[in-house]
């Protein structure tokens, strides 16, 4: 049976499980002395994709501007000699700089370029803009020559870069922005020798220069620059991408529910895992991000373009408006199909950035199990896994 059969199936099995609970309105249990919910719910519920070491840090942050600075500098040769060469490498620039600025988003880390072209937050770029675009008014040779040399320096950069950083998503990302400068250099030093001029590196050694020109891994560039890009992220799967846009669904229906469970029933556990289901379902938005996939999360609390979530949202919530019992039980339910789901999900891939995530997510689900079931053990209800193996539920729940 495929992934796909097997969800739907869950579901169903899911609001059957739920259908046959028939519970009195119990309103004495509510005044039980709540437990903290925020002590159950484990550290790991906070992501820690932003513990980079500090040089990968720091070259995230100095990527991103170097990038655009490259990007602008083109902007304005193009406007001042209109050359393609200058257009076309921009726009790839704009993918580079892109590239750069989904990293940081998905490590949490600020992004430090300003929204104007020309300005920027580091001053030594500032300085480098300002000497650049001033070689490059000179004349369109000179403005070429400031293409190549951005180039000779990027690829440095991103080579020693390379050496400081062992976090595979970033070492993608890196390889893919220096084969696409090995390709601009290629374009503008082509453009050079239309124009009678032997472009000799500033910065590369002889021997590296000539194993980037001499390369055939990209067309060589013509007098419209076009050449052969790759700074995108490797592509993932389309069941890896599918399982993505699912979970960033699934995370929302938990909060969406529990939302609803504190209205109603004013147990601050669902307030907290609410909070907490937040980040879940904001975590995979950034990997949503990270991979070019678009969101499928509607506005609005309890809308969702899935429709199997959808009619499971409904039925979770007819259930857990009958009692306070049965409102604990849907969020503990909910938990278990999580888990479940996530380590389908981690089956399906060997993407370290999406396990990690997930990992994360999972970790935080058991958590969430947890803080349910003592929840439902302090009004006298021993709960039962519906979905979870009882050796998988209970190495859960017995976690000291």
């Amino acid at each position: 049976m495929k992934a796909k059969e097997l969800k739907e199936l869950s579901f169903l099995v899911l609001v059957f499980t739920l259908s046959i609970f028939t519970f009195s309105s119990c309103e004495d249990q509510a005044e039980l002395e709540e437990i903290d919910a925020s002590a159950l719910i484990s550290e790991t519920d906070t992501f820690v994709t932003n513990t980079l070491e500090s040089d990968c840090y720091t070259s995230l942050i100095y990527m991103r501007e170097e990038e655009k600075l490259a990007h602008d500098v083109y902007v304005k040769m193009f406007e001042l000699w209109d050359a393609k060469v200058f257009d076309n490498i921009s726009k790839s620039e704009t993918k580079h700089t892109n590239a750069v600025k989904g990293l940081l988003d998905f490590y949490e880390i600020d992004d430090p370029a300003l929204p104007t072209i020309g300005e920027f937050a580091n001053e030594e770029l500032q300085e480098l803009y300002n000497t650049l675009i001033v070689s490059g008014n000179s004349s369109y040779i000179d403005a070429l020559k400031v293409g190549a040399t951005i180039e000779e320096v990027d690829i440095i950069d991103l080579d020693e870069a390379l050496e400081d950083c062992d976090v595979d998503t970033i070492i993608t990302v890196y390889t893919h922005l220096r084969t696409g400068s090995t390709h601009h250099l290629k374009a503008f030093v082509a453009n050079l020798t239309k124009q009678g001029v032997e472009y000799t590196p500033q910065f590369l050694t002889q021997e590296e220069y000539d194993k980037i020109i001499n390369s055939s891994d990209s067309v060589n560039g013509d007098d419209n620059g076009v050449c052969r890009d790759s700074s995108a992220i490797e592509p993932i799967t389309d069941e890896e991408a599918a399982g993505l846009i699912f979970m960033r669904e699934e995370e929302k229906l938990a909060h969406d529910v529990y939302v609803n469970m504190y209205s109603l029933w004013s147990v601050k556990t669902f307030d907290n895992i609410s909070k907490s289901e937040t980040q879940h379902t904001e975590k995979v938005l950034s990997l949503l991000k990270l991979y070019n996939l678009k969101d499928p999360v509607l506005p609005g609390i309890g809308n969702f373009a899935n429709q199997n979530l959808q009619a499971l949202y409904d039925q979770l919530m007819t259930q857990g408006s009958d009692s306070l019992i049965a409102a604990l039980i849907v969020g503990a339910t909910i938990e278990e199909v999580d888990i479940q789901d996530l380590y389908t999900r981690m089956n399906q891939t060997e993407n370290n950035t999406i396990l990690n995530v997930y990992s994360s997510l999972e970790k935080g689900s058991e958590a969430h199990l947890r803080a349910f079931v003592s929840q439902l053990k302090l009004r006298g209800y021993d709960y039962e896994p519906q979905f979870l193996s009882e050796e998988d539920f209970n190495g859960i729940i017995d976690v000291d």
